[in-house]
């Protein structure tokens, strides 16, 4: 895929809860109707995400428009979904009564501000997929691939002398993957990248174990 096709088509990056409600920093279009991005603090710039994992109970969370919000639980964490009328197909899937399910969910990031500061995130889904349980722990997997290898990226930028920008596209890794890590460095400056080995080392031994 090229780098054109990248930004066009925005694809969903594959993340896990925990990396996901880590993000703190939104990225905005310069002008009215352009696409605002969720930094998360190992570099994935998230307009869409694919989540994988355990849909649990859907509540109405509109009076006066139709909209409903569920929780996608997965071995990290939880993330909160939400679909109206924008998104007919994943409101259609919610509305119908489900047993407890396996799915991936493709949406797109939302960050909401309070008046008070506080930061509320959520994925307002766009389409729902079920799942075999025997599919999820390869989603899983592909997931931890991708997560380690943004933390390898992340993890040069540690090195003295710091690579540069050419250097790191010259490794393999997309000019979209560096000019992300390279924003969050500086967006995320005190950055602990333990807890997200760990996170990433306690999926693989599940799936191991499994």
């Amino acid at each position: 895929m090229t780098e054109r096709e990248f930004r066009e088509r925005e694809v969903a990056w594959r993340v896990f809860a925990h990396e996901f409600n880590s993000s703190r920093v939104e990225q905005r279009g310069g002008t009215e109707g352009t696409r605002s991005y969720l930094l998360s603090p190992l570099g994935a710039t998230m307009n869409r995400v694919l989540l994988t994992g355990h849909l649990l109970g859907v509540e109405k969370a509109g009076q006066e428009t139709p909209l409903l919000r569920t929780r996608l639980e997965d071995p990290t964490g939880q993330v909160t979904l939400t679909a109206g009328t924008y998104n007919p197909r994943a409101l259609a899937f919610l509305s119908q009564p489900h047993p407890p399910l396996e799915v991936s969910v493709i949406g797109k990031t939302h960050l909401f501000v309070s008046d008070r500061g506080q930061q509320y995130l959520s994925v307002r889904a766009e389409t729902f997929a079920p799942l075999d349980p025997a599919e999820v722990p390869r989603r899983h997997l592909e997931t931890s691939e991708h997560t380690l290898r943004r933390l390898t990226l992340v993890g040069a930028l540690e090195k003295t002398p710091i690579p540069s920008r050419e250097e790191l596209q010259a490794e393999g890794f997309p000019t979209a993957w560096v000019d992300g890590v390279l924003e969050a460095r500086r967006s995320y400056p005190a950055l602990d990248l333990e807890p997200y080995r760990r996170m990433v080392g306690s999926v693989l031994a599940k799936l191991d174990s499994g």
